[in-house]
C-alpha cells in the first residue's frame, strides 16, 4: 500500500511544488527498498512536516485577510494544502482516510483536469495496483531456478533507477532460465502496462514476497 501512495504522489507531481514534499516521497521510496538510511528518512518525514504547517499556516493567513479574494488564488492555496499533506502522508503512514480521493482532487485542478482528464488519472491508479499486487485469485509461484545472475541484476537496476523500460529483457532473461508461466512473461512484455517500485513480477525476482 505504501508503493501504492507512493505511485500516486508520482502521478500528482504537478501539484506537489514544495521541494520538501517531493524529497519525502523519493526518500521513502527508496528507504521502503533498503536505499536510504532512517535517518535520512526521518529527516526527509520532518522537513515534509514542515512544510505542510507551513502550507496550511499560508492559507489560514489568507482566508483570514480583510482584502477581497480571488477564487482561483483560494483555491490554489487548498489544493497547496493538499498536495503538501498527501506527501507527508503517504510517506509517513501509507494511505488512509481518504488520501487516495485528495491525491486524485490535487493533481486536477494543478493540471486543470477535466472530468475526462480525472477520468484517465483513476485508470492509472487502478493499472499501478494491479502492477503492485498482481491477481490475488490466481497466485503465482516463483521457481528459485529462474531467479538467475541476469534475471537479479536487472531488477536491481530496475528498482534503483525507477526505471521499469527493460521489463521484457527481463522477461527474456526468465524465460531463458526456464520460466514458462505466461502471467509472468505477459506481465513483463504487455507494452501497455504501467510499473512502478513494488512491481510484483519484479519483487518476486528479488525474493521480496
Amino acid at each position: 500500500m505504501r508503493f501504492f501512495a507512493f505511485s500516486c504522489c508520482r502521478f500528482a507531481w504537478p501539484a506537489v511544488t514544495d521541494e520538501r514534499s517531493r524529497r519525502v516521497i523519493e526518500i521513502a521510496e527508496l528507504h521502503a527498498v533498503n536505499l536510504a538510511t532512517l535517518t535520512q528518512f526521518n529527516d526527509a518525514i520532518s522537513d515534509a512536516y514542515a512544510a505542510r504547517c507551513e502550507a496550511q499556516m499560508a492559507r489560514e493567513n489568507l482566508f483570514a485577510a480583510s482584502a477581497p479574494h480571488i477564487d482561483h488564488v483560494r483555491a490554489t492555496s487548498i489544493s497547496a494544502v493538499i498536495a503538501t499533506h498527501v506527501a507527508w502522508s503517504a510517506a509517513a503512514n501509507g494511505f488512509y482516510n481518504g488520501m487516495l480521493a485528495q491525491t486524485r482532487d490535487a493533481l486536477a485542478f494543478r493540471m486543470k483536469l477535466d472530468a475526462g482528464g480525472t477520468q484517465i488519472l483513476a485508470g492509472e491508479m487502478c493499472h499501478t495496483l494491479r502492477d503492485i499486487f498482481g491477481n490475488p485469485f490466481r497466485p503465482v509461484r516463483f521457481s528459485p531456478e529462474w531467479r538467475t545472475n541476469t534475471a537479479l541484476a536487472l531488477a536491481e537496476r530496475m528498482y534503483a533507477a525507477r526505471d521499469f523500460g527493460t521489463l521484457p529483457v527481463l522477461a527474456d532473461a526468465l524465460q531463458d532460465a526456464g520460466c514458462d508461466n505466461e502471467m509472468i512473461l505477459n506481465h513483463c512484455r504487455d507494452p501497455l502496462a504501467l510499473h512502478v517500485r513494488g512491481c510484483w513480477v519484479v519483487d518476486l525476482v528479488l525474493g521480496k514476497e
